[in-house]
């Protein structure tokens, strides 16, 4: 497998706008599709905003809080922009975020980009809450964990947080099984017949955790010590003083 080095000046032009609300909002949400094709468009009109770090939980979450939905939510999701988070908040917009730990979300997403440059990853995974921090006192944050063992605890703290209603997803090993088989198909669909065992997709597999180990070997460079030192001390933070 060969991995690349994408421009890291381009990432932090990117990393930019996306603490933006104010350009972002406008030039990126108001259109926006999901992998199916339904509009995921970021509104003062919208129910819901969804979003988090990438490989944080987020498509999991999202499948199971839109089947759950006896009727239909305006969900504003996979945005991975810490101005949606604070668009939400400043609207007073009911804004779910999650948070895993970096080392395992960072590995994750360097593999999804197909890219090495650890460090990079990790600052924008710093970037991304140290932006969202000054209003996390108005949003429902979830740990990881508690995302993929039983989301519909998170559903119930969103009810309880912002008066919502939304029905919580019953997090049964059926109905988890039948959210990542929905997922599966998205991979197989994007990246082939082959995407599984090329080490794509949403959820574990052997090909993936393979190629993570890979990369998770470049933790220990002294390159990437300190900014992964500040992305573990922003997520205790956020870790520490989560909802659910």
């Amino acid at each position: 497998m060969k991995f690349s080095f994408p421009s890291r000046a381009r990432r932090q032009v990117v990393a930019w706008f996306r603490g933006r609300p104010w350009i972002y909002v406008p030039l990126r949400c108001s259109m926006a599709k999901d992998a199916d094709g339904v509009y995921r468009a970021l509104s003062p009109k919208t129910d819901i905003v969804i979003d988090a770090f990438p490989r944080s939980g987020n498509s999991f979450a999202t499948v199971a809080f839109q089947t759950a939905q006896a009727k239909k939510v305006a969900v504003a999701h996979h945005f991975h922009a810490a101005a949606t988070i604070l668009y939400a908040a400043k609207r007073s917009i009911p804004a779910l975020t999650f948070i895993r730990n970096p080392d395992d979300a960072c590995v994750s997403f360097a593999l999804f980009r197909r890219t090495t440059d650890l460090r990079s990853v990790f600052q924008e995974y710093l970037s991304f809450y140290e932006l969202i921090l000054p209003v996390r006192k108005k949003l429902v944050v979830a740990r990881f964990e508690t995302v993929i063992r039983d989301f519909g605890e998170v559903v119930h703290k969103l009810n309880e947080v912002y008066g919502t209603d939304f029905t919580p997803f019953l997090h049964t090993p059926e109905n988890a099984a039948s959210i990542e088989a929905i997922l599966a198909k998205r991979t197989t669909r994007k990246f082939g017949a082959d995407g599984l065992a090329q080490g794509h997709g949403e959820t574990p597999n052997a090909a993936k955790n393979a190629l993570k180990a890979e990369i998770a070997t470049i933790l220990q460079d002294d390159s990437i010590r300190e900014v992964r030192q500040k992305a573990q001390a922003v997520y205790r933070i956020f870790a520490d003083g989560s909802d659910v």
